[in-house]
């Protein structure tokens, strides 16, 4: 029984080291476009007079 439940995990290991190397590309992605977003308000607040945000 053992044995059988480790093949079946063996054979799962390939798509979850995959979803794994998938979740860190989001990941970096998604700091990316945190970080352009970041960059993105503060120039958008300088070029604004305060108080005037919508």
């Amino acid at each position: 029984r053992t044995f059988i439940k480790e093949e079946a995990l063996l054979q799962e290991l390939p798509a979850l080291v995959d979803l794994r190397a998938r979740k860190e590309a989001i990941q970096t992605q998604l700091n990316a476009l945190q970080e352009a977003l970041g960059r993105a308000t503060e120039q958008q607040g300088e070029q604004q007079p305060a108080g005037t945000e919508e």
